[in-house]
């Protein structure tokens, strides 16, 4: 009943064709690409992650290293706790 009062309102505002279309338009699919704002939008995206490497690149030797050493370290630490046997994580009480 709702759906026919809402049809009824469509077509009095609206032209027929219009409400028709609106009908049918999601079960016709995608003919198209992407628009232009989503292909403008995916090429700044990309832009920004070519900058962010270039500047990784600018980064001194002596700090990769370091940020390296420190990476293994806590992975190491994560995969001791992980291979403990036995022990499951306690969550604090409340």
């Amino acid at each position: 009943m709702q759906t026919y009062r809402l049809l009824r309102r469509f077509l009095r505002y609206m032209p027929a064709r219009d409400v028709i279309y609106l009908i049918v338009k999601p079960f016709l699919g995608q003919k198209k690409g992407a628009t232009k704002a989503e292909v403008l939008s995916r090429a700044v995206e990309h832009a920004d992650m070519k900058d962010a490497a270039a500047q990784l690149t600018q980064v001194n030797d002596d700090i990769l290293q370091q940020v390296l050493a420190t990476s293994r370290k806590e992975r190491a630490r994560i995969q001791h706790e992980a291979e403990r046997p036995g022990e499951l994580p306690m969550l604090p009480v409340k």
